[in-house]
């Protein structure tokens, strides 16, 4: 028997899983909530990782944007190497000290050197 995930509402394992609002469900057990959404015929879950109702409403909206964002096109899987490299490091800049940044910039420099136009 093929192994269901924890949010398909088809299966009687899910009833775990209760529906509070659009797109938000809460699992019984941990009282954590999860999002569900669903864009160009596939679907994206994921935990909210709260327990706060209100909360979990605001991280909803926001993961609803992100998923939003997504584009299955070719022209947005055209991305460089460079420019996702790019988008990653400016991404670790609040979380690193400045000597670490500074190395991962560098690495990154002379990688693009030789993937830097690689789709």
């Amino acid at each position: 028997m093929p192994q269901s995930s924890p949010l398909d509402l088809e299966t009687p394992q899910s009833s775990l899983f209760r529906k509070v609002g659009e797109c938000l469900y809460r699992n019984e057990s941990s009282g954590t909530y999860y999002g569900l959404v669903k864009k160009s015929g596939k679907q994206y879950r994921r935990s909210l990782k709260t327990k706060d109702r209100k909360l979990a409403e605001r991280r909803l909206s926001d993961f609803r944007q992100k998923v939003g964002g997504l584009s299955r096109t070719q022209s947005a899987s055209g991305v460089t190497f460079a420019a996702l490299a790019g988008r990653w490091l400016e991404s670790l800049r609040p979380t690193l000290k400045v000597s670490s940044f500074s190395r991962r910039e560098v690495s990154l420099t002379q990688i693009n050197g030789y993937l830097g136009s690689i789709l």
